[in-house]
């Protein structure tokens, strides 16, 4: 009966006012030892079941709709913080995950986190919240629906070809290349997304390429900055269903052109950089690129001329 109206009561909020909460639960890895006193724009985590960076650990995640079902996933959950661990070691977790490793042996410290604190919960009292949340989550029977709602954002695809959209502001990448038409056709073709998707699909490719291909910038604070603020600028267009205020999107392209030039040196060989004005361009290692290097800074900087537009 009491579970009940917890369910109840947890049904009133909405998942990113129950998610902001996650936040507290930190006292335990400070008395660990693993948190460090470095303060970005926000905290920003890896989805343990996907690998993607995202703004809470708690709850859905926007690219999954995965989320902590055990107190052992919650643990490891608020392990993959940027409150315990550097953008560095984010991103090694993040190909970790997608690779299917197991994030026990990836992580040192982490099974001994885990084993400490289900041995002794009382000792870490800041997880009482999270567990709470979880049992709250589980037991929520519209949880599904509102998962399937939030993910279907982020799964945006073409109506002609099926390819998921990796063009924000221009046609289908893969309608124009695989039905080799000409420069004059591809210009007729329309892109029929909303403002709202475009900057989703701007989002998403810069994050993907931070997640699966960034290994050196020439201003890495800037960078690391850039990249929290990009997390909590997509978690916010998703889960508000409206774009961020000027105010973001200025820090955002002030962020991009102080980043200056920043790229894949050990899986693309390219770089991108960023001239004063704001206007990115593309530069191949001489020595050779990678197959994908062509395709991945083709979505790049598209999706960075699109961001720099607003």
């Amino acid at each position: 009966m009491e579970n009940d109206k917890q369910v109840q009561k947890a049904s009133k909020y909405s998942i990113d006012k129950i998610a902001a909460k996650s936040e507290l639960a930190t006292r335990g890895l400070y008395e660990l030892g693993l948190l460090k006193n470095e303060k970005h724009f926000t905290i920003i985590y890896v989805c343990q079941f996907c690998g993607r960076l995202i703004n809470y650990s708690s709850t859905p995640c926007i690219f999954c709709g995965n989320y902590p079902k055990t107190k052992r996933e919650v643990i490891i959950a608020q392990a993959l913080s940027s409150e315990s661990m550097k953008v560095d070691s984010l991103l090694a977790v993040s190909k970790a995950v997608k690779d299917g490793e197991d994030l026990e042996i990836v992580i040192s410290n982490l099974r001994n986190l885990i084993d400490e604190t289900l041995e002794d919960p009382k000792k870490f009292e800041n997880y009482t919240l999270l567990f709470r949340l979880t049992d709250l989550l589980l037991g929520d029977l519209d949880l599904n629906s509102r998962i399937e709602e939030l993910i279907s954002k982020t799964r945006i695809f073409c109506s002609l070809c099926g390819n998921k959209i990796v063009l924000a502001d221009k046609a289908c990448f893969y309608c124009v290349t695989e039905k080799n038409i000409s420069d004059k056709e591809a210009g007729k073709m329309e892109n029929t997304l909303t403002l709202f998707q475009k900057n989703v699909v701007a989002f998403d490719n810069f994050l993907l390429f931070v997640e699966n291909y960034l290994d050196f910038a020439n201003d890495k604070n800037t960078m690391t900055e850039l990249i929290f603020v990009s997390v909590y600028m997509l978690n916010y267009i998703l889960e508000k269903n409206e774009l961020p205020d000027i105010k973001f999107k200025k820090l955002w392209r002030e962020l991009l052109l102080q980043s200056e030039y920043f790229g894949s040196d050990k899986s693309l060989n390219a770089a991108i950089g960023i001239d004063s004005d704001g206007k990115p361009s593309v530069s191949f290692a001489k020595n050779g690129v990678s197959r994908e290097a062509p395709i991945e800074m083709v979505k790049l900087a598209d999706s960075l001329l699109f961001l720099l537009k607003f």
